[in-house]
């Protein structure tokens, strides 16, 4: 899950929210809207009026909200977590990397 934190200067809000995520280690992408100006029309177009405004999968919210950022940290620890696993159990040998030799096939271990 990719996090997104649109922020501006000096804004003690957006410093606290980057905080909680850079002491987790959680990565996050920052769009700083005082060199994307581009970028407020469609956050104000989707009712934002404040920042930082933290995207975290289908959720997202505006302000400094410490449980909802340690929410977006618990389930994208979780995510990763869940993709380490599923790349051990599929980095695991198939049965077809075994030998095809009768004799190498009776010293395998089945």
């Amino acid at each position: 899950m990719m996090i997104t934190i649109y922020t501006k200067d000096n804004c003690p809000q957006c410093a606290a929210t980057k905080r909680q995520f850079d002491k987790s280690g959680v990565q996050y992408n920052e769009i700083n809207l005082d060199t994307n100006p581009e970028a407020v029309e469609q956050l104000k177009a989707m009712g934002y009026r404040e920042v930082p405004v933290v995207f975290s999968g289908l959720n997202h919210w505006s302000g400094f909200r410490p449980e909802l950022i340690k929410s977006a940290i618990r389930n994208t620890q979780m995510e990763h977590t869940k993709d380490s696993i599923v790349e051990k159990i599929c980095a695991k040998p198939t049965h077809e990397s075994r030998s095809k030799d009768p004799a190498a096939a009776r010293s395998q271990i089945r």
